[in-house]
């Protein structure tokens, strides 16, 4: 679990949200702790990562410039295996990977780092090498999971959620709440009403903002797949089902989900937690 905090000098939390832009850190923390080490074999180790923090994302690299094996995203394991480079994660993405320590030597450290930021913000993990490895676990299969795949001629509409400043408001700095299609949260309106079991496309939209902000859309209770990001395929590691999506200035993302769950209500918000906490979010009434 990865988030940035802020420390007063007696150690205490700070928290600074920036006029409702959200509340970064440059104390890095996994699992609770400032920039831990952890004592790793020369052998494979998996790791499920999340992205715990209020609005600051990473890309997730490795100092010795070794890939990743991605094998899951938010929703579960993808069809098969991917040698990615770099990971991009949003607030509240998941993702699932291997690291191959067998490349090193006892006494060799390596470091998790987010290639985002520079300095101490930039550093996550530290692994430290100790030796051979005790047990083999065996390789890894080439094909990981069956994904229906979701073609856009099954979808039966699409909706476009543009994200941006509420349009009265572009013009304070930092802008007093964001909105999506211009509007607030509401709790007696629902903005969409797909029927159980139709398919849709659903279009998100960054408005070019001069703030540096990403929202991520997170839609509760339904995975989706991306059909791609600006025009282009999606990113590797974007590649399986998915329930949130990284969407920065002028970025535009179209996915494909099927409502199969439930008749009732779905959340869809935005995962900066203080543009959650500020009614950047919808109901979609099924």
């Amino acid at each position: 679990m990865l988030c940035a905090r802020q420390f007063n000098d007696d150690g205490s939390f700070r928290y600074s949200p920036h006029g409702h832009s959200g509340a970064e850190g440059d104390v890095i923390l996994v699992n609770g702790v400032a920039w831990p080490a952890l004592q790793v074999e020369t052998r494979k180790y998996r790791f499920r990562i999340l992205n715990a923090s209020n609005a600051t994302t990473f890309t997730l690299a490795l100092s010795s410039a070794l890939p990743f094996l991605q094998i899951a995203t938010d929703g579960g394991l993808m069809a098969r295996p991917a040698h990615v480079p770099n990971i991009s994660m949003a607030m509240a993405e998941r993702i699932e990977v291997l690291i191959d320590f067998s490349a090193y030597a006892k006494g060799d450290s390596v470091f998790l780092r987010n290639s985002e930021r520079h300095g101490p913000p930039g550093e996550i993990l530290r692994f430290d090498i100790t030796g051979p490895a005790v047990s083999d676990y065996g390789e890894l299969p080439d094909h990981l999971s069956v994904i229906e795949a979701l073609t856009p001629e099954a979808a039966v509409r699409t909706r476009t959620f543009t994200f941006g400043p509420h349009a009265e408001l572009k013009f304070h700095n930092p802008p007093i709440y964001w909105a999506i299609n211009g509007q607030r949260f509401d709790p007696e309106h629902a903005q969409a009403n797909p029927r159980l079991g139709d398919v849709e496309i659903w279009r998100f939209v960054y408005e070019k903002s001069p703030w540096r902000q990403t929202h991520p859309p997170h839609i509760h209770l339904v995975n989706f797949q991306i059909l791609d990001r600006n025009g282009q395929a999606p990113n590797p590691h974007e590649r399986g089902w998915k329930d949130t999506l990284r969407l920065d200035s002028g970025d535009d993302v179209r996915v494909i989900m099927r409502f199969d769950g439930y008749r009732d209500r779905y959340l869809m918000h935005c995962h900066n937690l203080e543009h959650e906490d500020y009614d950047m979010m919808r109901f979609n009434v099924v």
